[in-house]
């Protein structure tokens, strides 16, 4: 599997939804080594639980923006979210069930790839308008980020479901 590291060219032109890239990135590749180095059931669950919720959220926030923006968000573009989202979920959902560390090694290429058509193919159709509309962006959400550095924080715990994903700061509800 390729070591998928942030890019400048990765940027879509907008610093809020690049920060949203480079923290969906960091846990993909955090996931990454914890498969890759066996650790413990509840790390690599907590991990799943994160990124399914980051991805959620930041999803939303994508779809959020170009609607604000008057920008009608393409079908094809929101199946997208939505089919990676729910694969996603059934993932971190079969490896509660299963514990099954193989099968979870066997999907990392996929998550890899979707990252990497998220947002070098998918996300950098849409550059020029995020480029354009930074600053609007960037009011339409303040301060609010989709996560803070939780990722080199240990011990990471399995919380009991529904709990809140420490982190994640986004008003997608509201």
């Amino acid at each position: 599997m390729p070591d998928l590291l942030w890019t400048p060219d990765m940027s879509v032109g907008c610093d809020l939804l690049d920060a949203d890239h480079r923290a969906l990135l960091a846990l993909v590749r955090r996931l990454d080594a914890a498969v890759r180095s066996h650790e413990s059931f509840e790390v690599v669950a907590s991990l799943l639980t994160v990124g399914v919720e980051l991805t959620r959220a930041h999803v939303l926030r994508e779809e959020r923006v170009c609607r604000a923006l008057d920008r009608p968000v393409e079908a094809a573009h929101e199946h997208a979210h939505a089919a990676f989202v729910a694969w996603s979920d059934g993932v971190r959902t079969e490896y509660a069930t299963h514990r099954d560390l193989g099968r979870l090694r066997a999907v990392m290429p996929v998550i890899f790839d979707w990252w990497h058509q998220h947002v070098c193919d998918l996300d950098m159709i849409d550059k020029p308008f995020y480029e354009d509309n930074a600053l609007r962006i960037g009011r339409l959400f303040g301060a609010d980020v989709l996560a803070e550095p939780i990722l080199a924080q240990a011990p990471l715990h399995w919380p009991p479901r529904p709990a809140p994903v420490f982190g994640l700061l986004c008003r997608e509800s509201a």
